[in-house]
Parts: C-alpha cells; structure tokens; sequence
C-alpha cells in the first residue's frame, strides 16, 4: 500500500486551492513552476467508502483553464474524436484499466478487510468513477491522468487546447506563501552532485534517447550543477524547470581551465543544438564563400562552414550575390571552382573556353602567379575592390584604344557589376575599417557587414536574448571571423571572457552609435523594416491558426509535391518551414523508383510513410494538391497509427487557388493578398520548385550515364573516384589495371573494368 507521503503546508495549500478540507491525499503527483501543488494522487477510500478519483487537479489557474473548454462543449466533441479513432479508443480503454490497476495495488494490503461490493465498485469503475469507458465525465480528471505521466488521451487531447501551463499572477502565493519550496520528483535530483570535482568543465544533460537537450560551462562544475537544485535559481523560470523535468542523464566534460571549458561548451552547441540552449535562429539561409587551401586553391559556394580547409568569406545576405561575386573574380582572377584531381592531366572544362580558369587541370601553370592571382581574390573578398576597380577599369580604356570593343565591353560590364555588388555605406565609415553593425529590438537582430568602406551583407536572425547571449552565439558558437570594430546603439556589459576571445580573433573594440549618424539610420530603417516582416509572419501564423479551424498555430509546416514526366523519375520533395520561414536543413527529397506510372496518389501514401514511420509530425502538414491527394495523405497517416487529431492537413487546388481539406469538409476560398493564402503558396511554391529541380537533376545523371554504370561492383562513389581521378571514362580505358586497382582498391573489379571497357 502506499503511504501517505504528503506535508501539512502541502495539505493546507491543497485545501486552500479546493475550498474543502481533504483527508485522503497520499502525495503531490506535479506542481507547477512556484512550485505549489497541482495534481495530486488519492487514497481510494474516503470514510470507508470508496473513491475512484485517483488524480485530481488542484492548481485554481488550470482548473480554471479546463472550465472554460467543457464551457464550450469540448467534452462532446473530444467523446466523438475518439470514438471516431479505433487507436484512441483502445488507449482511453487501457486508460481506465490501468487506473484501475493502480487503485487496486494501493489497496493490496486491505482487500481483506473490505466488502465485496467496494471491491466490485473500485475494479469496474474507471477514472472518475464510471462504468461506460466510451464516455467522458470530467475533463478536470482526465487532464489530472495525464499530467500525472499517465497514457490518457483524453488529457492529451486538452492539454493541447492550453496554449500556457501556468499563471503569470502566482495566484496560489495569495492563497499561501511558501515556507519550503518543492518541485517535482525530477527525473535526475542532487543525487549527482555527489561525483563531480570542483573544476573547470563542461556539463551535459541528456533526454532519454540520449540527447543532450541543455549544455553549459563553468569555473567549478560541482558548484554550478548544484545551482540547479536550488530554489532561487529558477523558481517561476518554466523553461529550466522543464528542462530538468526531462532530463533523464547527466554528463561532464573536465577541461584544463575555464577558456577551454569556454571554446567547448561553443563547439558542443554548434554540434548538437540543445533544446534548451539559447539558440540563434537565422531568418533565411546565409551562404558564405570558401577559398580552399591548397597547391591550385578553389573559389566555391557552400551554404555552411563545415571542415574543409581554407578561408570562409561571409555570411552573404543571398545566394545569388555570392554568386555573382565568384563569377566576377573568375572573370578577373581566373581562379578554378572545380573538383577535379589535378594529379593527372584532363580535357579543359568549359571555364577555362570562357577565359575565367588558368585550366591548371589541363595544363601547367605557374603556381607563383597563379598563389598571387588568390591572394587578390582574397583582398577582394575582404572588402578591398581599389585594386581590382582599377584593373577593369585601366583594361577597358586599354582595349578600346586597339579598337577592341567586344573586350572593352565586357570590362566595362564586370565593372559596372562589381560597384554593384559592394555597395558604399555612409561617409562617416568609408575610413578603410572593418566594422559589424548591430541593431536589435529583441527577439530580432540585425547585423550589417561593412568590408573597406563597403556594405556587403545584411543579415537578420532572431533569439531571445541580451546583446551578449547574440555576441557568443554568432561569433564564437558559429564562428564568424570578428571585424575589428563593432558598432551598437546599446552600452551594455559585456562578459570578460567573451571580450577576451573576441580581441583574441581581432576585434579592438565595442563602440557606440550615434543617433544622429547616417549609418544610424540606415541602419534603423532595415530593422523596423525587418520586425515589420517578422510581425506579418506572426500575424499569418495566428490567422492560419483561427481561419483553417487548426489545433495550434502551424510554427512547423512540411510540404509535400510529386513530381514525375510523363510516370518517369517520378520524385517526391518535403520542404520545412518554421515560424513562417523556410529551414533548409530540414528539406528532403525522395526517389520513388517503385512507381511506374502517373500515379500522385500512391506517391504521397509512399512518401507519407517513409517520413513519418521515423519522424515526428509537423503542427501541419501541406500537400500540394487538391481534395484527392489531401485524401491520400490522411488514409497515409491513419496506415501507420496516425489521425487528423495528430496533425491537420491542407492542400491548395492548382486551378484557382482554393484551399482544400479532408473528407467532407467545405473548400475555403481566400483573397489572393490574404495572409494565410500567401503563406500556404509560398510553402506550395517551394515545395514545387525543390520537386521540379530533383527531378531534373535525375534526368540530368540519367542522360549522363556512362559504360562504367553497367559494370558490376561499380556504383556512384566508385565511379565518381575513378572519373575524378584519371579524368573521364576514356583516360580510364588507357590507364593500366594496376593503376585502377589502387583507385578502386580490388585487383578482381579493376580487371572486370578493363574487360568490360574493351581490352581482353
């Protein structure tokens, strides 16, 4: 039998929360973030009668919160949502059983002692103590299950009708100030403290799969892992206190001071992207470019910074900047982008007939001129275009005075298209300084990039935190090269250890804005135009909210489009938005080699299953397409265990813009300039264009097929190697089988290569 574990402040808040003296009450099962009681665990008799109620919700503020939904009919509707689900209502069965199993093991010692009819009466009836499981009495009761860790799907269901958990007035503080503060029964407790050395470190805490889910630092890590577990560290802060509701392990890392413990804790955020962490968010992908450091470095595009060697320039504000940069320092510069082994010499790519690569993988070429060419390349990037100006300017006048106009022009063109590129910002910083300028109105931030005088990017992210918590995260997390100056409008303190890294890396100053400066208000105008964007979002996100009858608001879309010519390279494309913007990270594509023919119907069922038999379902998933394939998806999701009360799901019908729903529901027709449909089209329009272009490319490699597709042991990387290395199919044919056997390393495929390729 359990015993009655339960403090007399606990009782007389509980029955200060109820209005009724309470004398059955074994323990609090949760309390809220002030950590006053708010569902508590009874005794299952009550003066020698039985009580079902086994969880009972005590908190006033919830109470309140659950009144209100049965005030507007929801336990009707949440009774027909879940005998309309086979799945749900085996759940609510199990439910009531369980609870019932639980009641019945309190009272194991004193079965004895009771009469059959209270025995009977506590094994038939279940949570709230009714006979008919197919029934709902009380909401109030079945959230009480739930929020006690029970599996009820009633509770489930209204805990996603409350959008905040808790109280911002500490009502039950009016009731009765604490004496002694409780929290829940944590998963972890102090327990772990016990271990852990008092010295410089990183700390760890991991969900149940293992994941880190917040990740910190300090000086003493015994002293700082046991702040955790006192009251006035995070009494009233629900995002810690839910972070140690769910953290399941514990983890350190000792460090030889607290520098490193500073550089690690950045790396192990950057790495694993902690829940709980504050965490920058970009509002668009920011690209930067990479000169590779090597013999013939490379000048490329790529869309992080990852491990390869060189020198990242950025972030750029778009893709297409970065590549119109690259396209005019190739022109100039002639510096290659490829990939190909320059240990053998191969056929001339087409740059180097367009004049914008020296071809080093076609011909030699001298690596002193060529090592002064990317030095260029690298002033340039760094915001010094003088040079370069000058250069295409003195060419233009140079060729059209031997009345070689074609080449004049083309000078003049690359010119005209560097200035405007590299845009000059306000006179007071064309001084020949780097300098990061940093606006923000939080949650949103704003930085632009000023290079030699010259604005090259702007960028915006959002993150809920002060100017410090942005420093760390964009220039140490991210590792964004520091200017040696950066402006803001705002005096605040910042931390001596990031100070410290950021001198290290060459910053020399934080200085301050003056209001009345023109870069002052440039730089103003892009903010306010930046949250203005930000609003609109928010905006439609709570419109699609109330317009499309959802759940919640969509802060996570997926997208779905089936994409295919003529039941060929049929392809499937899932793009992700959240918060209203595209997350390319979380894009996918999918080959469905499996259908043969123009088939959008059996796509979307296959696509639906590959993804969510594995990943969790978005606040709203999209289908492009109209009431057919919306169908599709919904009979998708209820073949793996889902319903539309898991997800809602929309579509929008190609021919005039109207937004479908399933089943029998009404299509909804919106004017072309309304939030939500803006919303939905953009998230159509992306889904479209990422289908259309993998489709293309699998056309593209199919028409690039080569004889070494049809050679057994030969597949993609293989291929790519040998290709890379000897330079095309037919340099592979003259290469010797001992040559190919240590690219492909295996003797026994390099001679089915050389037979297979013509030579017996």
């Amino acid at each position: 039998m359990d015993s009655f574990d339960v403090s007399k402040e606990d009782l007389k808040i509980i029955e200060k929360q109820l209005g009724r003296i309470v004398s059955n009450v074994l323990n609090v099962e949760k309390r809220c973030i002030y950590g006053y009681p708010q569902v508590i665990k009874s005794f299952p008799l009550k003066d020698g009668k039985p009580f079902p109620t086994l969880y009972w919700l005590t908190c006033p503020y919830l109470v309140e919160e659950v009144s209100k939904l049965e005030a507007q009919g929801r336990i009707t509707e949440i009774e027909k949502i879940i005998q309309n689900d086979p799945e749900l209502k085996m759940q609510m069965i199990l439910a009531h059983k369980e609870e019932i199993e639980k009641r019945m093991k309190i009272l194991e010692g004193e079965l004895n002692s009771l009469s059959k009819n209270i025995i009977k009466k506590l094994k038939e009836t279940g949570i709230g103590g009714i006979k008919n499981f197919s029934t709902i009495k009380c909401l109030h009761l079945h959230y009480a299950s739930y929020l006690s860790r029970e599996n009820n799907p009633v509770g489930k269901i209204v805990d996603s009708y409350i959008s905040k958990k808790y109280c911002d007035d500490k009502r039950c503080e009016n009731l009765m100030p604490l004496n002694v503060w409780r929290r829940n029964n944590p998963l972890i407790d102090r327990s772990i403290i016990k271990n852990i050395p008092k010295k410089p470190g990183v700390y760890i805490f991991k969900n149940n799969k293992g994941d880190p889910i917040y990740i910190g630092k300090a000086k003493n890590l015994k002293n700082r892992v046991s702040s955790y577990f006192n009251k006035k560290n995070y009494i009233g802060n629900e995002k810690t206190y839910e972070m140690l509701e769910k953290a399941t392990n514990f983890d350190y890392i000792l460090t030889s001071n607290e520098n490193q413990a500073f550089i690690l804790e950045a790396n192990l955020i950057y790495a694993h992207k902690p829940k709980y962490n504050i965490m920058l968010k970009d509002t668009r992908v920011y690209p930067y470019i990479l000169v590779t450091d090597e013999q013939f470095p490379k000048i490329k595009y790529v869309r992080t910074k990852k491990e390869e060697k060189g020198k990242y320039y950025g972030p750029y504000s778009d893709v297409k900047f970065v590549k119109d940069v690259i396209e005019v320092l190739q022109s100039v510069y002639k510096i290659r982008s490829c990939d190909r082994d320059l240990s053998r010499k191969s056929k001339p790519c087409f740059l180097y007939h367009l004049g914008r690569c020296y071809g080093p993988c076609y011909k030699d070429v001298d690596e002193k001129a060529y090592q002064e060419s990317v030095e260029k390349v690298k002033k340039v990037l760094s915001g010094d275009i003088a040079e370069v100006k000058n250069y295409l300017q003195k060419s233009m006048k140079d060729y059209a005075k031997i009345k070689n106009y074609e080449k004049a022009a083309q000078m003049r063109d690359t010119l005209f298209k560097l200035e405007n590129l590299f845009e000059e910002v306000a006179v007071e910083y064309q001084n020949g300084k780097n300098i990061d300028i940093i606006m923000y109105e939080s949650p949103v931030y704003l930085v632009l990039i000023v290079r030699k005088g010259y604005l090259i990017s702007k960028l915006s992210f959002t993150m809920e935190g002060t100017l410090e918590d942005f420093l760390y995260q964009y220039y140490i997390v991210r590792k964004n090269e520091p200017p040696s100056l950066i402006s803001t409008l705002y005096n605040e303190e910042i931390s001596p250890e990031i100070l410290a890294f950021l001198k290290e890396k060459g910053l020399k100053r934080i200085e301050k804005i003056g209001k009345n400066s023109k870069i002052y208000e440039m730089a103003y105008a892009n903010l306010q135009e930046e949250i203005k964007r930000q609003k609109d979002l928010s905006y439609a996100l709570k419109q699609a909210k109330e317009i499309l009858s959802l759940k919640k608001e969509p802060k996570i879309i997926e997208g779905i489009d089936i994409s295919h010519l003529q039941g060929l390279y049929t392809v499937a494309s899932l793009v992700r938005f959240e918060n209203g913007k595209p997350n390319k990270e979380g894009y996918r594509k999918y080959r469905l080699d499996n259908i043969k023919a123009p088939d959008d119907f059996e796509s979307i069922r296959t696509v639906i299953k590959r993804r969510y038999q594995k990943h969790e379902l978005p606040d709203l998933l999209f289908i492009d397409g109209g009431k057919g394939q919306v169908n599709s998806a919904v009979e998708a999701l209820k073949e793996i265990g889902y319903s539309l009360k898991d997800v809602d799901v929309v579509g929008i019908a190609k021919e005039d813009e109207r937004i479908v729903f399933p089943g029998e529901m009404d299509d909804l027709h919106l004017s072309l300039d309304h939030p939500v449909l803006r919303l939905l089209i953009y998230v159509r329009d992306e889904t479209h264009r990422f289908a259309i272009g993998f489709n293309r490319s699998l056309r593209s490699k199919r028409f690039e097929k080569t004889k070494l597709d049809d050679i057994y042991g030969i597949g993609p990387k293989r291929k790519k190697e040998l290709i890379k290395h000897f330079g095309g199919v037919q340099k592979v044919l003259e290469a010797s089988t001992e040559e190919i056997s240590k690219v492909v390393k295996s003797e026994k495929i390099a001679k089915r290569i050389k037979e297979s390729l013509g030579e017996k």
